[in-house]
C-alpha cells in the first residue's frame, strides 16, 4: 500500500540508494536456493564484481551496429557467462578513470542495440528496492533504454525486439518475441515508441496511446502459456518527464511484497532534470503487477534506430523492499508531524514491514531511543535538534531499502 506524502502522511520508500560497493557482489545465499537480495554493481570500474553472473547480448542481423555492451572505465574487453562486455574504448573514444565509469548499452551510432542480463536468481518475496542512475545524451536523440524482471524460472536468456520495444517488448509488426518470461519492464523512452501500439499482443486490453517522447513506460508481462516472449506485454501506465542531457539521473524501482498470483504495486521514481540525484518523495510512476514468480533475474536493453544517444546505466544496487510508512505523529499533536527545532520530541511512525534494529534519521541527523513493537507496526523515537521546515524521516530496516516520511520543525511546541 502506499500513501502519497504530505507533512502528515509518507509515500514509500524513496531517499538515496545506499552508496554500491567497489567490491564483491553482496549477495546472501538461503540454503541453495534464490540468493536474498542484496546485490551492488557500481559499472564504475575496468570489470563487473562478478563476470559469470552475467549474460552479454547484441544485435547483429537486420543492419544492426553488432556492437557488445560495454564498460566505460575498461582497457580490455569483460568475458561474462555468455558473450561479452567491451571496453568502450575499442568502440572509439578514451579510458574513463576507474571508478568514474558506466556500463555503456549503445553509443551514438544508428541502428545498435544490446543488453546485460543478471543471471543468477534472486529471491522476490521480500519485495524488491531498485536503484540505479542513468544518462541517455550525446546524440540526436533515440530511442531509449529498459530495465526489467523475468521469472527465475525461465532459462531462455535473450532480450526482446530492438528499437521501439526497446529490447523488452515484442514487436507485432517484425513478428518478433519480448523477454521470454517478462514480469514488468519500464522504459525510459526519448523517442517514443514503447508506448505505441507495435510493442503489444493484439489481445491487450491497453496496448498503448501511441509514440509519445521523453515518458516512462511501465508494460506488463509476458503472457503466453509456454513463456516464449510471443504474447503480452501490456501497457500499464506512462508519464511524461524531462531527460537531462547533461548527468546521470537518479532512478528506483520499488516492489510492494506480494503473494504470487495477487496484484502488488510497482512505483518508479526518476529524479528530476534539475537535481538529477535527489529522488522525489511520491513516485513519478506507479501501476498495479500480477506477479506470477517469486524468484527473479534482471537486465538493462537499449537501442538506437534512424538516431541515437549514449544509453549509459551506473550505481546499481538492489535490498529487499523497506517498510512501508503510513504516518508520523508526534505526542504533541494528534495526526500531524511537528515539534520544536530542540529536538526530544517523540515521533510515532505507523506502518507495516518495521523490521527491529530499523535506524531512523530526520533531516540526515539520527533519531535516538528507537523502539519497534513485536508486529512491526509502530515506531517510536526522539527527535534530534533541527531547523525550521519539513524535513525528510527516513527509517531503514536493517537489511533492506528505507521508508520515508515527513516532520515539522517550528516553535513554540504546537498545543492539543
Amino acid at each position: 500500500m502506499t500513501v502519497m506524502a504530505s507533512l502528515a502522511t509518507v509515500a514509500q520508500a524513496n531517499a538515496a540508494a545506499p552508496t554500491p560497493s567497489p567490491v564483491g557482489p553482496a549477495v546472501s545465499l538461503m540454503n541453495g536456493g534464490p540468493a536474498s537480495i542484496s546485490l551492488d554493481e557500481s559499472f564504475a570500474n575496468a570489470t563487473l564484481n562478478s563476470p559469470g553472473d552475467w549474460v552479454s547480448s547484441k544485435v547483429s542481423a537486420g543492419g544492426f551496429a553488432n556492437e557488445w555492451p560495454c564498460l566505460t572505465a575498461a582497457s580490455t574487453s569483460v568475458s561474462a557467462s555468455v558473450g561479452y562486455v567491451e571496453a568502450c574504448v575499442n568502440q572509439g573514444g578514451s579510458v574513463a578513470p576507474n571508478g568514474q565509469g558506466t556500463l555503456r548499452l549503445t553509443r551514438t551510432v544508428n541502428n545498435s542495440a544490446a543488453s546485460l542480463l543478471y543471471n543468477a536468481t534472486l529471491s522476490a518475496a521480500e519485495g524488491m528496492d531498485i536503484a540505479f542512475s542513468i544518462r541517455m545524451a550525446g546524440g540526436n536523440g533515440a530511442d531509449g533504454l529498459s530495465f526489467f524482471l523475468k521469472d527465475g524460472a525461465n532459462s531462455t536468456n535473450s532480450a526482446g525486439w530492438p528499437g521501439g520495444s526497446l529490447g523488452y517488448a515484442l514487436s507485432v509488426s517484425n513478428t518478433q518475441p519480448g523477454v521470454p518470461g517478462a514480469m514488468f519492464g519500464v522504459g525510459f523512452d526519448r523517442w517514443g515508441n514503447f508506448s505505441g501500439v507495435d510493442t503489444a499482443s493484439l489481445a491487450c486490453p491497453s496496448r498503448g496511446p501511441g509514440q509519445r517522447a521523453n515518458n516512462i513506460v511501465l508494460r506488463g508481462p509476458d503472457t503466453s502459456v509456454t513463456q516464449n516472449g510471443t504474447s503480452g506485454y501490456c501497457f500499464l501506465a506512462g508519464q511524461a518527464v524531462t531527460y537531462s542531457n547533461a548527468s546521470s539521473q537518479r532512478v528506483r524501482i520499488v516492489v510492494d511484497t506480494f503473494t504470487p498470483g495477487s496484484p502488488t504495486t510497482v512505483s518508479v521514481y526518476l529524479a528530476p532534470a534539475a537535481s538529477p540525484s535527489t529522488l522525489p518523495t511520491t513516485p513519478t510512476l506507479q501501476a498495479t503487477v500480477t506477479l506470477s514468480a517469486t524468484s527473479f533475474k534482471f537486465g538493462f536493453s537499449a537501442a538506437t534506430g534512424g538516431f541515437n544517444n549514449n544509453h549509459d546505466v551506473s550505481g546499481l544496487s538492489i535490498r529487499p523492499a523497506g517498510p512501508r510508512l503510513t504516518q508520523v505523529t508526534t505526542s504533541a499533536s494528534t495526526g500531524s508531524g511537528t515539534g520544536p527545532t530542540g529536538g526530544g520530541t517523540l515521533l510515532s511512525i505507523t506502518g507495516t514491514d518495521l523490521a527491529q534494529g530499523a535506524t531512523v534519521t530526520v533531516d540526515g541527523q539520527p533519531c535516538t531511543s528507537v523502539t519497534v513493537n513485536v508486529g512491526g507496526t509502530l515506531l517510536t523515537c526522539l527527535t534530534p535538534p533541527g531547523s525550521v521546515g519539513a524535513k525528510r524521516v527516513v527509517v531503514t530496516n536493517p537489511n533492506g531499502g528505507p521508508g520515508e516520511g515527513v516532520f515539522a520543525f517550528g516553535n513554540p511546541r504546537p498545543t492539543v
